[in-house]
């Protein structure tokens, strides 16, 4: 169900956006030059009239967070996708773009911009606590410590499991997430007295993202001396 909103919302900011270009004589780049030539399907009362409708047709739920038993309050990630779109449409379409009166509706789209950026920032924080419990880990694990290393494991599944959830509506956090479970994936090498005196110690110790990232830059030089 809330895909339907969520593409009527995206329509609705698309539309708010050709609109303000349009008012303000903002000349387009690129190619969507074109594409913003196009006539416009409703006029300006006419969209200021649909963002209103659509909002009022919008389920409770999808308006506000939810408030856990411990009191945090929480988007889910379709309602804040919605929440983003419809306040970028209401910011575009009351914005009067000038130095010379106020500009109060469009501030105040602004400012609840700012208050949905907070919320997408706590789901930011699970995965940067996920990585260091992952850098941890794999530091262990390279000294042999496996005992130490399991005792973190617990809350870094907890952490990925949750993620899995909320990355379904958000592109962004997928790609944390793959990242995140490629990292857990890669297996260091235990470091011991013959690769520490090789040099191999020193590239055990890299963190799981250096790690990945180099190992991604073998396989595209690879590819280009094919």
């Amino acid at each position: 169900m809330s895909s339907g909103y969520v593409i009527q919302a995206t329509v609705l900011f698309h539309l708010a956006g050709r609109s303000s270009v349009r008012r303000f004589g903002i000349k387009p780049v690129g190619s969507i030059e074109s594409q913003l030539r196009l006539p416009m399907p409703v006029s300006s009362q006419q969209l200021g009239l649909a963002i209103e409708q659509f909002d009022k047709t919008l389920p409770v739920a999808m308006k506000s967070p939810e408030v856990s038993v411990d009191g945090m309050r929480k988007f889910a990630p379709s309602t804040l996708t919605i929440q983003f779109f419809l306040t970028a449409a209401r910011m575009y379409y009351s914005d009067t773009n000038t130095y010379d009166g106020p500009n109060d509706a469009a501030l105040y789209q602004a400012r609840h911009t700012v208050d949905l950026v907070r919320f997408l920032l706590v789901y930011i924080m699970w995965v940067l606590a996920a990585e260091m419990l992952l850098r941890e880990v794999k530091r262990l694990e390279i000294r042999g410590e496996t005992l130490g290393a399991l005792a973190l494991n617990g809350d870094i599944d907890f952490l990925i499991q949750a993620l899995s959830i909320v990355a379904r509506d958000s592109a962004l956090l997928a790609a944390e997430l793959e990242g995140l479970e490629d990292n857990k994936a890669w297996q260091p090498e235990p470091v011991t007295s013959t690769n520490t005196s090789s040099g191999a110690g020193a590239s055990a110790l890299l963190t799981p993202r250096s790690h990945l990232s180099g190992q991604s830059g073998i396989a595209e030089a690879q590819s280009h001396s094919v």
